[in-house]
This record gives structure tokens, C-alpha cells and sequence, in this order.
């Protein structure tokens, strides 16, 4: 029996790579050694679409704004060249609130953020109008993504100071009355 000796990152690299190709009808390559921008080199089959996939491996950080506008810079050097339609950023331990409005904000380039989870990708944020949902979860931007969300959501605690007593809402109850006339669109 041969070791192992991959690094973690690696290992994540390798996964995504299994996993989108076992979940889309794709053919998926890693990228040279080294590669600026991104990881693996998703051809699909199906539309003729090229994706950059950059892997981000943590066990504590969530990745944050700041890497996600830098893979925003990346792919804005590759559109222009011609050389992918759309990039999927993807990790292993979620996004921050402020990468997913980065993402979701990003107006020239199409951009996923999608979390591996039980050997599927979850997707925290797409704005892809080519973008496919087959055999795994989603977040994506569809009809159910808002009311999906709201089935998340907890309480938001308002607290005076001064001693003052604090106040708690259930947001759920409150927004889904909102927004319920919606849901038939």
C-alpha cells in the first residue's frame, strides 16, 4: 500500500474535481501546477460551457470578501480573453456574508459560490443564467430561493441600553406574511 501524502488542499482539489463530474455531465481537468485564478477546467457537455473551479480548503475560515473579489479580478482577466464563460468558487467550509453580496453584486462576470457537503454542492450564490441544478442541492437564484432562505431564519434581538429590556421577533413569521401574496409568481 502506497502513502498518501497530499496535502489537505489537494485532497479538496481532487473531491471538487470527482464531484462535479459525477453530479454534471462534464469533463473536469486540474489546472497546471501553480495556476493563477483557479484549480480545475470544467468543460460541460451538454451547452459547451468552460468553467474555472478555484477550490478553497479551510477547516476554520470561511472564505471572506476580499478572496472572492480577488477570483472576481481573475475571471475578469479570463472573460476578456475568451478563455471561460463563468467561474464557481467553491468551498469547504462556507462563505462570509460579505463574499456572497460581493458575488451576488458582480454585474460583468458570472459567478458561483457553491460549499461541498455530503458529496454535492450546496450553492450559496449564483448569477448564472446558464446555471444547472443537476442532483444536488441549491440556493441558487430561483422562484423558492427567498422563501428557502427564510426557513433559516432565527430571531433578530433588539436590546436597549441603558438597562433597558431587550426585544426579540420572530423575522420568519413576519416576512413570510410579507411576501406570501409572492409566492404564487
Amino acid at each position: 500500500m502506497v502513502a498518501d501524502f497530499r496535502r489537505p488542499f489537494e485532497q479538496f482539489e481532487e473531491d471538487v474535481k470527482i464531484i462535479t463530474e459525477n453530479i454534471y455531465d462534464c469533463t473536469a481537468n486540474m489546472a497546471e501546477k501553480n495556476q493563477l485564478g483557479y484549480d480545475i477546467k470544467v468543460d460541460m457537455k451538454k451547452d459547451g460551457r468552460v468553467i474555472a473551479v478555484q477550490c478553497k480548503h479551510s477547516e476554520k475560515r470561511r472564505v471572506s470578501g476580499p478572496q472572492v473579489i480577488k477570483f472576481i479580478g481573475y475571471m475578469k482577466n479570463y472573460s476578456s480573453q475568451n478563455e471561460f464563460d463563468e467561474g464557481w468558487l467553491i468551498s469547504s467550509i462556507g462563505f462570509t456574508p460579505a463574499a456572497i453580496a460581493e458575488a451576488e453584486n458582480e454585474m460583468n462576470v458570472k459567478i458561483s459560490l457553491g460549499t461541498i457537503r455530503n458529496n454535492k454542492i450546496d450553492w450559496d450564490c449564483s448569477n448564472s443564467d446558464n446555471f444547472t441544478n443537476s442532483g444536488n442541492t441549491s440556493n441558487s437564484d430561483n422562484s423558492n430561493s427567498l422563501f428557502e432562505r427564510l426557513d433559516k431564519c432565527c430571531y433578530i434581538g433588539v436590546f436597549a441600553n441603558k438597562g433597558g429590556t431587550g426585544k426579540t421577533r420572530d423575522l420568519h413569521t413576519k416576512v413570510t406574511s410579507l411576501l406570501s401574496p409572492l409566492r404564487g409568481l
